[in-house]
């Protein structure tokens, strides 16, 4: 796994072509949306007693977005448990209102600025819906301090159900069109093999975090990292 450095970055940035762009996912590689999930099961905890033992264990470093995999780690707690705590999530983590307890992590916003000032317009592809996320995403970009501006573009699906990877595979195609896709940040091996495949004259990174479980293989020209630099 790569040590990021502004310096090795530099050095690996492509030339910038006509009209540079960064595609960059949110989730787990701008935003940890860990603080939102331990946000939740505080909230559960007041009417799940279950769950009450189990919140004063759990950390927000690394919890992500996979509930089930937070939950495997309590083998205690019965299935019916799990599935009234899922629910409750569910009906809370894809909300403008919760995903303000989102936290960038450390370095993050460094990094799009220094894209921004080397000329590299921003664009965010992510999976959140356009309804019930991107009012919430914006606003936890602005009280975050991260660019979110004219200079930005923010491509959200229209649905929450909406497949993914065609989603982005359409996406992405309309952002090839709007200049040079020069660098891409992803925190899913297969969309970053989306990207490279698409895009082969662009820097491909991957963000790899704890609760990562996606089976597929990043390509070996595929950039990992876990932290960003720090200036």
């Amino acid at each position: 796994m790569e040590a990021l450095t502004f310096d090795k970055l530099e050095y690996l940035l492509p030339e910038n072509g006509d009209g540079p762009l960064a595609v960059l996912e949110i989730d787990s590689v701008i935003m940890d949306p860990g603080p939102r999930t331990l946000r939740i099961l505080q909230e559960a905890a007041r009417f799940i007693p279950e769950m009450r033992t189990v919140i004063e264990r759990i950390d927000a470093v690394d919890i992500g977005w996979n509930l089930k995999q937070v939950l495997e780690r309590y083998p205690g707690l019965a299935d019916e448990t799990k599935g009234r705590i899922n629910a409750f999530w569910e009906q809370r983590f894809f909300t403008d209102q919760y995903v303000l307890h989102d936290h960038p992590y450390p370095g993050a916003g460094d990094f799009l600025y220094w894209l921004q000032r080397r000329g590299v317009a921003l664009v965010f592809l992510t999976g959140r819906d356009k309804a019930n996320m991107s009012a919430g995403t914006l606003e936890s970009f602005r009280r975050n301090g991260l660019p979110c501006g004219n200079e930005t573009r923010f491509f959200f699906k229209p649905i929450n159900s909406f497949p993914d990877r065609a989603f982005r595979q359409g996406v992405l195609e309309t952002i090839g069109a709007l200049g040079t896709v020069t660098v891409a940040v992803e925190s899913d091996p297969g969309n970053a093999n989306l990207i490279r495949s698409m895009f082969p004259g662009a820097l491909v990174l991957l963000r790899e975090w704890e609760s990562w479980s996606d089976p597929e293989k990043p390509l070996p020209d595929i950039i990992r990292f876990n932290q960003y630099p720090i200036p």
